[in-house]
């Protein structure tokens, strides 16, 4: 016959008295707190702890991008004002300036005007001009509506040819195209005028007439025809 063993009793349990420092469960307690604790700090660390200062090279860059950006929109705003400013000048001449300057332009001087400021009168040139061109070297040409006739100091007749041509100078005309003399029965070609004093002196080849600078005093007037109408005309 086989005999039962006891069953030895079981080790009586002690309650977790965490106020009592002895216990050994108290002290298990007190080293898995400390290790919640040094986990919770270091994510504590890790998660909500202030972020590192950035080096010096960073921030050096992050103020010269804020600066160029504020330079960019100033001279941005500075081109604004200055392309309203000229748009609103170039209106102002297109609304009125342009006429003004228009209005207060002189006229050019007409053929006679200009024989007066090269110290010849105007009664050189027959009355009905119709137009004229002046080169930087003096040449010019002079146009009538057509052949013109006159009487000069009631004794020679002259006639200008529609077209007549030479050169000025103070007190001189050379190389003359398109003035001719009745002499006789025949028409001779004047190359010539020259001033001297109060006296007018016209070349025909080597032969001079002279005439008193007042026959010229007014433009003389083509027989036949009203040559200032038909210049207007």
């Amino acid at each position: 016959v086989r005999r039962r063993k006891k069953k030895s009793p079981l080790p009586e349990q002690h309650d977790i008295d965490p106020s009592n420092s002895n216990s050994p469960s108290h002290s298990r307690f007190q080293r898995t707190s400390k290790r919640s604790a040094n986990t919770s700090s270091q994510l504590g660390i890790i998660g909500g702890a202030k972020p590192a200062t950035p080096p010096p090279a960073v921030l050096c860059s992050a103020l010269l991008l804020r600066s160029m950006a504020s330079s960019y929109y100033s001279l941005m705003l500075l081109l604004l004002l200055a392309a309203t400013a000229v748009a609103e000048e170039a209106a102002a001449e297109a609304s009125g300036g342009g006429g003004n300057a228009t209005e207060t332009s002189p006229p050019p001087p007409t053929a006679y005007e200009m024989l007066e400021r090269y110290g010849f009168p105007r009664g050189i040139l027959p009355a009905g001009v119709t137009g004229y061109e002046l080169g930087a070297d003096g040449a010019f040409e002079v146009y009538f509506p057509r052949a013109c006739e006159f009487l000069l100091a009631r004794t020679w007749l002259v006639r200008y040819e529609a077209r007549v041509s030479g050169s000025v100078a103070a007190g001189s005309l050379t190389a003359l195209r398109g003035i001719s003399v009745k002499v006789l029965f025949l028409w001779l070609g004047v190359g010539e005028v020259d001033r001297a004093g109060e006296t007018l002196s016209f070349y025909i080849g080597p032969v001079a007439t002279s005439f008193p600078i007042d026959d010229f005093a007014e433009s003389p007037r083509c027989r036949g025809y009203d040559a200032e109408a038909a210049a207007s005309s």
